[in-house]
């Protein structure tokens, strides 16, 4: 988005909170944010144009009042989910809404875009509750300092770890701009509830007991995995992994990056610190398991599914879910980036395809070339460079 925003002013809608962590991504890259181009919407907005009707509907996620999207057209209800997961024990600002869903079931959904990040977990997650007594768990069970990964933007996370230090009379240390700014944001809006005096600075560590402190890391851009390696090889600007620190790793990392938590739990070890995942021993993710899709899909009953959100095969693992769940699967389009489908005679058709290439952020922006940049350059000159491609 910062780098959209920078080059087009084009209106942006979302919740509250949602707005609000925009204008921070917004603010982080260019510096300056033009407020007119931010709209608040909420489960009860209706935009009309033409002969479209765009309404929103509460969702389940990682976030507080996420929304999914519905377009009512002539033809029928078109439903983009967005990122969600089904949840019972949710609480109150994270409650899917299941008589909107109803309610728009009743009006015929034409076409359903379903997020497919999590298709192939067979595993429910574990609900609300157990996670939390599961985090508080592992505080009380560890005497020295703690070091906590995980996603700034996840704020059902960070409220479960303030209440869990709270609960074994921890500090907090908040490492990152980022963790900071959101923290501090959600707070003034209330969806996250600090104990109060439980934050401290950097140069408060040294005078609290490492049985009372908790780092909280989220790295930049919410990807801690970075900065975990560099407190274990003394690279990091404040906090060094030392013996006795449990890093603890809040997350479900994607099957994209396990190799590289594998690579960060070792050279943890490595300096003497111990690493527990959240991941191991509990099924937690923001996203909707295969058996949440399919009772979308039940609930629903679209005519047509674009499975969206995802690799290929994520996409294919949710096509083979809605066939499944009874859905004809000639009425279930994968489709890649800039794919275009027309609705023509109540069907779906692939036409000529928009520009969709990848674009190469370098540093921290498009043609950026900052002294991390640089450093990142110096270090490739001097080592080269290794590629190894083997066949069978």
């Amino acid at each position: 988005m910062p780098y959209i925003l920078r080059d087009y002013d084009i209106p942006v809608f979302g919740s509250k909170l949602t707005i609000e962590l925009a204008k921070i991504a917004v603010q982080h890259e260019n510096k300056q944010c033009n407020d007119d181009l931010f709209h608040v919407i909420d489960e009860d907005t209706e935009i009309d144009f033409n002969n479209v009707t765009i309404s929103f509907f509460k969702t389940t996620h990682s976030l507080p009042d996420s929304l999914g999207i519905d377009v009512s057209t002539e033809k029928g209800e078109i439903v983009y989910t967005g990122d969600f997961k089904f949840d019972p024990s949710a609480k109150k600002d994270y409650r899917m809404d299941f008589v909107r869903l109803a309610d728009i079931s009743r009006k015929g959904v034409l076409a359903l875009l379903s997020d497919s990040t999590n298709s192939e977990s067979v595993l429910q997650n574990d609900q609300q509750p157990d996670i939390e007594k599961y985090i508080l768990n592992v505080f009380k069970n560890h005497d020295g300092r703690i070091i906590v990964a995980s996603k700034a933007s996840n704020i059902v996370r960070v409220q479960e770890i303030f209440q869990a230090a709270a609960a074994t009379e921890r500090k907090v240390f908040l490492t990152g701009r980022d963790i900071g700014r959101i923290v501090y944001t959600a707070m003034q809006m209330g969806y996250l509830n600090v104990p109060k005096d439980i934050l401290i600075h950097g140069k408060d560590l040294k005078n609290i007991p490492d049985k009372n402190i908790l780092i909280l890391e989220t790295g930049r851009m919410g990807e801690p995995l970075k900065s975990l390696q560099k407190m274990a090889t003394n690279r990091h600007r404040m906090i060094k992994i030392k013996n006795g620190d449990l890093v603890f790793i809040a997350t479900t990392p994607s099957h994209s990056v396990e190799t590289m938590v594998a690579q960060t739990s070792d050279i943890i070890y490595r300096s003497g610190g111990i690493v527990k995942q959240l991941g191991y021993d509990k099924h937690t993710s923001g996203h909707a398991t295969g058996r949440d899709l399919q009772m979308l899909i039940d609930t629903l009953k679209p005519k047509y599914l674009i499975p969206v959100i995802g690799e290929y095969r994520l996409l294919e693992i949710h096509k083979n879910l809605a066939v499944e769940a009874g859905m004809d699967p000639e009425n279930i389009y994968i489709t890649k980036n800039g794919d275009c489908l027309l609705l023509d005679d109540d069907k779906f058709y692939l036409t000529d395809p928009v520009p969709a290439e990848d674009t190469m952020i370098d540093g921290s922006g498009v043609g950026d070339v900052g002294n991390i940049v640089l450093r990142d350059r110096e270090i490739l000159s001097d080592d080269g460079y290794f590629y190894c491609s083997c066949y069978n």
